[in-house]
């Protein structure tokens, strides 16, 4: 019973005070946490926005760095197509005349030959 009549007692104290102070109280801090909210979710909203900025400044740079970077690689597979190429001419020349040089030396053996037969 005893907690029954303390309700009691309460809702009559509070039935005789004037509530609209106490409402207005609680409604004035409530809107100050609203604008505070308000202006934390704000700061923090511009601060998000920054960092994308910069992230998206970051992967511009990234982007046009691998950008670059591809097309050296394709310059230098090309230089070394060309190499490849070069090479191969290079080794069929050094051929012919490895094949010229071994002729002209058995024509040389050959003229020497018949140099040494007509002087006998």
């Amino acid at each position: 019973m005893k907690i029954f009549e303390k309700v009691i007692g309460e809702w009559r104290r509070l039935s005789r005070v004037d509530l609209a102070p106490l409402v207005k109280e609680k409604l004035a801090r409530l809107s100050t946490q609203m604008q505070q909210i308000h202006e934390e979710a704000t700061s923090k909203f511009e601060t998000v926005t920054q960092d994308l900025k910069h992230l998206e400044a970051e992967e511009n740079d990234v982007t046009e760095a691998i950008e670059v970077a591809q097309q050296k690689m394709v310059s230098t597979s090309e230089n070394i197509k060309k190499a490849h190429q070069m090479i191969a001419k290079a080794q069929a020349v050094l051929a012919r005349a490895e094949w010229t040089h071994a002729a002209e030396t058995a024509r040389l053996t050959l003229l020497t030959a018949s140099s040494i037969h007509i002087q006998e």
